[in-house]
């Protein structure tokens, strides 16, 4: 999972969850977005700052990438839940 990169940044996923769960690599079906979130607490060890925004709740975020990295998920992130009506226009 090791990410190391020259020159890393803080980064900012859209729509988490809305990602198709599991892609093919070398005929080994494997969840991108959860290599890609270990990486990314990996970065956050050493104070690069991920940022994402998501229409899932805490739960559903539970049961799309499982314990491992939910448990990443609540150290990486501020969950701030904005309520109302919808502001896309």
């Amino acid at each position: 999972y090791n990410i190391k990169c020259k020159n890393p940044t803080n980064y900012c996923f859209d729509d988490l969850g809305i990602e198709n769960t599991t892609s093919m690599h070398y005929g080994t079906e494997e969840n991108v977005i959860n290599k890609i979130l270990y990486g990314r607490y990996e970065l956050f060890q050493e104070g690069i700052v991920t940022h994402a925004t998501t229409n899932l709740d805490p739960k559903q975020l539970l049961n799309k990438y499982g314990d491992r990295i939910y448990s990443r998920i609540k150290e990486m992130f501020n969950y701030i839940v904005l309520e109302g009506n919808d502001r896309r226009k």
